[in-house]
């Protein structure tokens, strides 16, 4: 390979094995940052630690030991008041935490805003609390989905008691669990605000930062332009490429296909020159006397350049897009579908 490929994930706190093998069949390194005790970590990252890393935030963003105690309970307090948002359950704990050693909530609240530190401090406890509850949102979809996609391929209970041949399947009239569902815009942004906010500091270079959601990809371009690029009538920098897919392979044999894929390093080298100067655009594997991947069994890969764009861009919700100003965004997918 010539150069050391390295790609971020991206805002996902956790991903599993077989999506962290779809990174590992392009990329030699990945690294998975999670907010502060997580306690996922992948047994990728404990069997194979030099190519799969998993890191926290700075230390003075982490939260005090009671911070699991005040994740179980804002757990039950957004289930008892959905619809309102983190502030609110600030000005609850106000009033419901008198011991003021139960989370110190009270005395984040009073002291908010008269230091630097305690304000970062009482933002650090927020972001940290949306990615813990964007991971768990994220694993009880991914659990739903599965179920319904089994569930989906049962036959009717009444097949074979009645004459009719083509009878619909257990739950055929329910609709799809579609990921967008999950993450409205408002909500999207909080995710990566707070990804951008704990682990921004740590993404070497240009990234890539990859995702598996292609809510994600398009919700950072469709910003992007809106905001960044106003009236250039230009679009972004993109580029879309297959790549092999060693994920349905168990962990012997996916070494072994793995040296095989990267020591092919024509395609290696059209994403590393990408990554080294985006401007230039994505050269083509092919006239580097590469092959190109097989459509059918393969992975897609969309690779866009968030062109750099002056710091008073992006206000508000968005202020956080900042940070990502000449990142490049990586999306991979199977090539046959779009699921995660």
């Amino acid at each position: 390979m010539p150069q050391n490929l390295q790609a971020a994930i991206f805002p996902h706190a956790c991903v599993s094995e077989v999506n962290l093998k779809k990174v590992l069949s392009l990329f030699e390194r990945v690294l998975l940052f999670q907010p502060w005790f997580m306690e996922k970590r992948p047994s990728l990252a404990e069997d194979l630690p030099e190519i799969v890393q998993v890191l926290n935030p700075p230390e003075r963003l982490k939260p005090g030991e009671d911070f699991k105690s005040l994740l179980a309970e804002y757990r039950q307090w957004i289930r008892l008041n959905k619809g309102k948002g983190f502030p609110a359950f600030l000005a609850y704990g106000e009033d419901r935490f008198q011991d003021p050693r139960v989370y110190e909530i009270r005395g984040m609240i009073r002291d908010m805003g008269k230091s630097d530190g305690d304000e970062e401090k009482a933002k650090a406890l927020q972001w940290h609390l949306t990615l813990h509850l964007a991971e768990e949102l994220e694993e009880a979809q991914e659990g739903a989905q599965a179920l319904f996609k089994a569930a989906g391929g049962l036959d009717s209970p009444l097949k074979g008691a009645i004459e009719e041949e083509d009878l619909p399947g257990l739950l055929s009239d329910v609709p799809g669990m579609e990921r967008e569902s999950f993450f409205t815009e408002e909500r999207l942004a909080q995710i990566l605000d707070a990804w951008v906010s704990l682990h921004g500091e740590n993404v070497p270079g240009r990234g890539p930062l990859v995702t598996l959601s292609p809510q994600v990809l398009q919700f950072l371009k469709e910003t992007w332009e809106e905001f960044a690029l106003e009236s250039q009538g230009s679009g972004l920098p993109e580029f879309t490429f297959l790549s092999p897919d060693l994920s349905k392979s168990d962990r012997d044999e996916f070494r072994r296909r793995r040296e095989t894929v990267l020591a092919d390093t024509s395609l290696s080298r059209s994403v590393a020159d990408f990554c080294h100067d985006p401007g230039r655009g994505f050269p083509d594997p092919e006239s580097q006397g590469g092959k190109p991947a097989r459509a059918s069994g393969g992975l897609q890969w969309t690779l866009v350049y968030l062109l750099p764009t002056g710091k008073d861009k992006f206000r508000g919700k968005y202020r956080f897009m900042q940070h990502l100003s000449g990142k490049i965004i990586g999306l991979v997918k199977d090539a046959a579908r779009d699921e995660r």
